[in-house]
């Protein structure tokens, strides 16, 4: 659980309250408000992960200076019951994975990664609806959404890309988690 947390602000999860440079926002301070309509990007008062700003309560950030603030709040018990990879604090001997509902999947869509599905296919779990698939297009025009092993044949993996395991969905298939409008890599130049 630890690796996916620390991949998980590599990736861009995180607050610009633990940043070097904390008078930029970092991608998910976006998401972080106090109430309906009401932003909270400071260490005071309650702060929460909202798509909709402000209206939903998906997970409450920790606001304890001991812990990271672009974590999740944790339980102060073990075991504890809001058990998510991005916690601040956790609880030795429990562990849980990203899905493509919980908060770290959630966040990881909105500020800019997809799920990878088949061409041709579009994922219920795209809650920005930034994902638009060509229906029947031809084999050489490439969506932006395809399997993993698809994606490492033709060497179209754009940077950032990272492989993940998906159980619940997909019985463990492999798939690519990937910032959406990213660019492939350049052809090699001959020279």
């Amino acid at each position: 659980m630890f690796t996916e947390h620390e991949i998980d602000e590599v990736l861009g999860l995180g607050s610009h309250l633990n940043s070097p440079r904390p008078e930029f926002l970092e991608p998910q301070d976006l998401f972080s408000w106090a109430s309906l309509n009401a932003r909270n990007t400071g260490t005071s008062g309650q702060r929460f992960f909202s798509i909709d700003q402000g209206f939903h309560l998906l997970a409450q950030f920790n606001q304890n200076p001991e812990g990271d603030f672009g974590d999740w709040d944790a339980d102060d018990f073990c075991p504890a019951t809001r058990l998510y990879v991005q916690n601040a604090f956790n609880c030795d001997g429990q562990s849980t994975d990203i899905s493509a509902t919980s908060p770290e999947g959630i966040s990881l869509d909105v500020i800019g990664y997809d799920l990878g599905v088949a061409s041709g296919t579009t994922s219920p779990f795209d809650f920005n609806r930034d994902v638009c698939v060509r229906q029947g297009a031809s084999e050489d025009v490439r969506a932006r959404e395809v399997t993993a092993s698809r994606q490492r044949e033709r060497g179209h993996v754009a940077a950032g890309a990272i492989d993940v395991k998906v159980p619940a969905h997909g019985a463990g298939e492999s798939r690519i988690l990937q910032p959406v409008h990213a660019e492939p890599f350049p052809e090699p130049v001959q020279r």
